[in-house]
């Protein structure tokens, strides 16, 4: 009898490590992410399937951002959601130098490309105060801004920037 419980604990055992594996895999495998193109500042990025995305442009440029929940939703908390935006200013409006635009940042090459990484500053954030996660990177026509806030486990601002390609 001792033989037949341990087996069925380790069985059950078993199948929740696999349902929690398979869980924590679906965010992260690339094949449930969307490629969204960004044709006339010749980038792409990838973001997750679930993802909402608004998109606009003005004079200054272009303005994506993405996100997991209704607008609508008051409830304050970000824990498993997430935002990022993206803000896309050419340089013939003035851009900000990216190093101004953020704070404790680190210098980070992507594929030869270099990008600022830090938080933005505390008066920025559309609105939202500052302190969210931010990059910006410096391209010949236009600056690439990008800052979003990240209630998930999977980190879903890094692997967003991470996924960032550029085309020449």
């Amino acid at each position: 009898m001792f033989i037949f419980i341990a087996l069925l604990l380790g069985a059950l055992m078993y199948g929740g490590y696999i349902k929690y594996q398979k869980g924590t895999q679906s965010i992260n495998d690339l094949e449930e992410w969307v490629t969204y193109d960004v044709s006339d500042y010749n980038f792409s990025f990838d973001y997750p399937r679930d993802g909402i995305v608004d998109a606009q442009q003005d004079t200054s440029g272009r303005f994506l951002r993405i996100q997991n929940y209704d607008t609508q939703d008051v409830s304050h908390s970000i824990s498993g959601k997430h935002w990022i935006e993206f803000f896309a200013f050419t340089k013939d409006n003035n851009a900000i130098p990216c190093p101004r635009n953020i704070v404790n940042y680190n210098i980070i090459d992507l594929d030869g490309v270099t990008m600022y990484k830090g938080v933005t500053q505390p008066d920025e954030g559309s609105g939202a105060g500052g302190g969210h996660d931010a990059v910006c990177i410096e391209r010949q026509n236009y600056n690439l801004y990008i800052q979003g806030q990240d209630g998930t486990t999977e980190n879903i601002f890094e692997q967003i920037v991470n996924s960032i390609q550029f085309m020449e």
